[in-house]
């Protein structure tokens, strides 16, 4: 990775053994906080106020996906302790009845 784009996207401490790809999702603070050089007079270019809103906007639908996200992960791992009691439960009864 790039110095610029480590500045851009911060830096994440390395947890060892899990899997981390060079890939960093855009953040919803990140699109909040992008900023958009002027352009001068007698010039084409981009309304800032229309790209402020539609940033405002982006970053208000990038923070409801990661909470949705979140929700999702939550619940991906309830189900998967639950999953895991099950077969410890089922094991534990499949060993019982063929001990006699």
């Amino acid at each position: 990775m790039g110095k610029g784009l480590r500045s851009w996207w911060g830096d994440q401490p390395e947890r060892p053994g899990v899997y981390r790809s060079r890939y960093a999702p855009v953040r919803p603070w990140q699109v909040r906080w992008r900023r958009f050089r002027t352009v001068g007079l007698f010039r084409r270019g981009l309304d800032p106020v229309d790209v402020h809103e539609f940033l405002r906007q982006v970053a208000d639908d990038l923070a409801v996906l990661y909470d949705r996200l979140d929700s999702s992960r939550e619940e991906a791992g309830r189900v998967r302790d639950a999953l895991r009691d099950w077969q410890s439960e089922y094991a534990r009864r499949e060993t019982n009845q063929r001990a006699y």
